[in-house]
């Protein structure tokens, strides 16, 4: 038996900023997690920060985190938002190159000399005892599962058992442990769900039609001005038409989130597109943003476009976006549900309430976004 401080399993946001905050207090710590890949993955949008996200980063900078750091080393577009109001109101966002945030992270994580990372799935869970797969044990362990429990992606009739599409194509494996650790272990367990949009060939897109929304120059930094950063991309807004909401309303009953086919509930307000179309008949047009996966990347993400049709669908409405009449899809959007506890049994340091030393942080908390599990994760890896 290798013997731990803490434990962190997931290798997420929260993951990462929980297993670098116990190594930086001394813990010895093991992160476990399925692959190298998942370390400071971005599922979703590639992008950092925001109104009510940016204050969040800068509080896990001054804690000394992560993700602010790697943000400055992978930004490719910083843009102060709200900067014509007041100063309460401003906040900075950047676009993320997905592959140098992930070896930012990996970099970071290397220089924590009582850090150990895992490649391993969880077969074996002890809470009361802290023990993992037979072979590790430690006083504290800490859950930071993301999606992954019980994780099902949903597109039109199309389900498969995931905790995410990855950006190779293929479908990474999703939990079917723990939950049912949870549950022997007396914890209520919630059904959520979020969703992603379709990703699109850049080349494909027609941006002579869209409105440009260049970055800053200069522009302000998460942590501190990085030197080796000297990149830049553009993103670009387009919008939806009456023609893209008709599609919808046309097709709504073959719309999981409708028909009760999914039966989780969104953590927070982040709607599909469906839901906005059908939640606010009178809006003729919702805004879409293109917005780059990397610099190098061939992909672009369509901000505002979650959905979980069916591919046909998306394929049609998709094509009425001015921009995107030609738009040649690499990926499908879909919708996810997983498993979730009840946070209400959790204290303030994000502890078990009845197990003393499991702690809890991220999507598994029923929260959502980037920032929002990092800074758990600090505070549970504390």
């Amino acid at each position: 038996m290798t013997e731990f401080d803490v434990i962190i399993i997931g290798g997420g946001h929260a993951g990462v900023e929980a297993a670098a905050a116990a190594a930086r207090r001394g813990a010895r710590t093991l992160l476990m997690t399925q692959r190298e890949t998942d370390l400071g993955a971005m599922s979703c949008n590639p992008s950092i920060g925001g109104p009510g996200k940016s204050q969040m980063v800068a509080e896990i900078d001054a804690m000394g985190g992560v993700m602010p750091r790697a943000a400055d080393a992978a930004g490719i577009h910083f843009r102060t938002l709200n900067a014509s109001h007041g100063a309460a109101t401003r906040a900075l966002r950047a676009q993320i190159d997905r592959t140098l945030y992930h070896n930012a992270v990996v970099k970071i994580l290397g220089e924590l000399p009582n850090l150990s990372v895992q490649f391993e799935k969880v077969t074996s869970l002890d809470l009361p005892n802290k023990v993992v797969n037979g072979a590790y044990s430690a006083r504290a362990i800490v859950l930071t599962t993301g999606t992954f429990l019980g994780g099902l992606v949903t597109r039109g009739t199309e389900k498969i058992a995931s905790g995410r599409l990855q950006d190779d194509g293929t479908y990474q494996e999703n939990d079917t442990v723990i939950s049912g650790v949870l549950r022997e272990n007396g914890f209520n367990l919630l059904r959520l769900k979020t969703g992603t949009p379709a990703r699109i060939y850049r080349d494909s897109i027609d941006f002579s039609v869209c409105e440009l929304q260049a970055g800053d120059t200069p522009h302000d930094w998460f942590s501190a001005p990085n030197a080796d950063n000297n990149y830049s991309a553009v993103c670009y807004i387009t919008h939806t038409t009456e023609q893209t909401h008709r599609i919808i309303r046309d097709n709504i009953a073959n719309a999981p989130m409708y028909n009760g086919d999914i039966r989780g509930t969104g953590p927070r307000y982040c709607p599909s597109l469906e839901d906005k179309v059908m939640r606010f008949p009178d809006h003729t047009s919702h805004h879409v943003f293109l917005e780059p996966e990397g610099l190098d990347s061939d992909l672009i993400y369509p901000n505002g476009i979650s959905t979980s049709f069916g591919a046909a669908v998306q394929d049609m409405w998709i094509r009425t976006i001015p921009g995107l009449e030609n738009a040649r899809v690499a990926r499908y959007g879909y919708a996810i549900e997983y498993d979730a506890i009840d946070a209400r049994a959790l204290n303030s340091n994000l502890e078990s309430r009845d197990i003393s030393g499991v702690f809890f942080a991220g999507q598994i908390n029923g929260t959502s976004g980037y920032e929002e599990a990092a800074a758990q994760g600090i505070v549970a890896g504390a």
